[in-house]
């Protein structure tokens, strides 16, 4: 007789996408858990579709934004224990919920996700994060790198657990593409129209038309010089294709990165995949690009993996691209740091997490 999976509530400040249920191991846990997910998201409408990618009906969707509802919801599902997914602090209203979260005295549990930090920047946020006194308090901590405890040293955990990124769990699922003639991918990031521009700078962006004018002009440089296909792997907020006579291809990222030749980036997360690949990558950038912050993050991880983007701006031939193009010298120290912990559990963390909760 099979036994009745326990609720656990995981909650939701952006719409629902293919991204979110890797970066939330939807996959993993919905093997031991009946997963409800509060979405309170300024959408207003969630028009995705469980079935079609996680092969399932058996995940509960609500759309909630007051507090007192989203209270009431708890008490009728009565979760062995919740997975916030949204930034404690960003504004009042998310300080307000957390709060209403650790006054339910439901366990908390983070996935504490890493991402790219160059060594100066990460010594500086771990000495700022462990100067912060008023530490944001979680009953379980999952760290996915080594990196981690530097990143979210402002949180402090009643049991923490090792695991690995979610780009590392994704990737155990991905076959290899059918194409059998060498082809390039591209890692779009939407960098002109992204919609985080509006929240997070006020300066002068970068000009769309002069963007997609040198990435494209770069595209065929490349096309035509190596003979190859060079698909364009769309970040997940780009709604129309602005690379002209190269194919943009949706939800397929890592299945591309898989069976390609070389990558081509920025500085995108994305980046991971190449590097559990153990696939090569050119970095690229603009003049413009370098005026803005992302600049910099594009040449301290280009700096790390032992090589420098080429600048779109200026003149480029091939041996100057063989030039910048990565070796794998530095991938395993980048896994350890960003990818998968080194103490990292050999279960899968949807297990582990239920005999934490099944004990209790």
């Amino acid at each position: 007789m099979s036994v009745k999976k326990k609720n656990i509530v995981i909650i939701i400040w952006k719409q629902l996408s293919p991204h979110i249920i890797s970066k939330m191991f939807l996959k993993v846990l919905q093997k031991y858990f009946e997963i409800h997910l509060i979405d309170i998201s300024e959408n207003k409408i969630n028009n995705f579709k469980f079935t079609k990618l996680l092969k399932t009906k058996k995940i509960y969707s609500i759309k909630l934004y007051r507090l007192d509802k989203i209270k009431k919801k708890l008490e009728e599902i009565n979760p062995i224990f919740i997975l916030p997914y949204f930034i404690e602090n960003f504004t009042f209203k998310y300080f307000k919920l957390f709060k209403l979260l650790k006054h339910t005295k439901i366990p908390l549990v983070k996935f504490l996700e890493p991402v790219y930090v160059g060594k100066l920047s990460l010594l500086r946020l771990k000495i700022k994060n462990i100067l912060n006194f008023n530490k944001i308090h979680y009953d379980v901590g999952i760290f996915q790198a080594s990196t981690s405890s530097s990143i979210y040293a402002n949180f402090k955990f009643d049991k923490k657990l090792y695991s690995h990124h979610h780009d590392l769990e994704h990737s155990k699922f991905i076959k290899s593409t059918n194409n059998k003639k060498k082809y390039f991918v591209f890692l779009d990031e939407n960098l002109a129209m992204h919609p985080d521009i509006n929240i997070l700078t006020n300066k002068k962006w970068i000009s769309k038309k002069k963007y997609f004018d040198d990435v494209r002009s770069f595209l065929n440089f490349l096309k035509n010089n190596y003979n190859v296909e060079i698909y364009i792997a769309a970040h997940p907020t780009t709604k129309k294709n602005y690379f002209k006579d190269f194919k943009l291809i949706k939800n397929k990222t890592a299945q591309l990165i898989k069976s390609c030749s070389l990558t081509i980036a920025h500085q995108s997360t994305s980046t991971n995949f190449p590097i559990i690949y153990k696939k090569k990558i050119l970095f690229i950038t603009t003049d413009e690009i370098d005026n803005t912050h992302l600049g910099s993050t594009i040449k301290r991880l280009a700096t790390y993996l032992d090589t420098k983007p080429i600048n779109l701006s200026q003149n480029y031939n091939r041996k100057l691209i063989e030039k910048k193009i990565t070796n794998t010298k530095q991938y395993n120290k980048f896994m350890d740091n960003f990818i998968k912990h080194p103490q990292s559990l050999q279960k899968d963390i949807g297990l582990v997490l239920k005999n934490i909760f099944m004990e209790k």
